[in-house]
């Protein structure tokens, strides 16, 4: 019996030619497409940079509600969580989050207009800026470790939080002791 290898050939090499277009680009080789952004919509603030995108509630406090993998399209949050923990005189203290997510072992979107502000963190989320990156420390570029003359601070977007007391549950010192970097 004699077998033709020619369909098989055209359909390997169809294949190989299908898959390089379909290759996304690779951001250490080339990162140009991949740019910070800072976008609020609908109550939601949502960061991105092309490799992840990080989306806040915004109201009835500040919490993360998606941690998006832009690469390949998985969502990485189960349950909303407090944003951050704080320790004052010993005690450790709720900054953010969300109460009320029924199930934790995934989160539906359409549950989050109905969740409820931590009531046992003593803070609230009061607002946030958007500002360029400044550098905050002298670096000395090395040329053995980067073949590119690449930019200091690196180019993007920094998102600071600020969160206040409620019911003066605590004494502020200064208004910038409770910004969140």
């Amino acid at each position: 019996m004699k077998y033709s290898y020619l369909p098989f050939a055209v359909l390997l090499f169809a294949a190989t030619c299908s898959a390089d277009r379909n290759q996304k680009a690779d951001w250490l080789s080339d990162g140009s497409a991949f740019k910070a952004s800072v976008d609020e919509k609908n109550g939601f603030l949502t960061l991105a940079n092309g490799l992840v995108s990080r989306t806040i509630s915004l109201s009835p406090d500040g919490a993360t509600t998606g941690f998006l993998n832009l690469m390949n399209g998985n969502e990485l949050i189960r349950a909303i969580k407090p944003e951050a923990e704080v320790v004052i005189n010993g005690d450790t203290l709720n900054i953010g989050g969300l109460t009320g997510q029924p199930v934790k072992n995934y989160l539906d979107l359409s549950w989050v207009p109905d969740l409820k502000a931590d009531s046992l963190s003593p803070f609230r989320l009061s607002g946030y800026r958007t500002v360029e990156i400044a550098p905050r420390f002298e670096w000395k570029k090395r040329a053995e470790w980067m073949p590119l003359d690449l930019a200091w601070p690196p180019p993007g977007k920094r998102v600071d939080f600020t969160c206040l007391p409620k019911n003066g549950s605590v004494e502020p010192d200064s208004e910038s002791w409770y910004i969140l970097k």
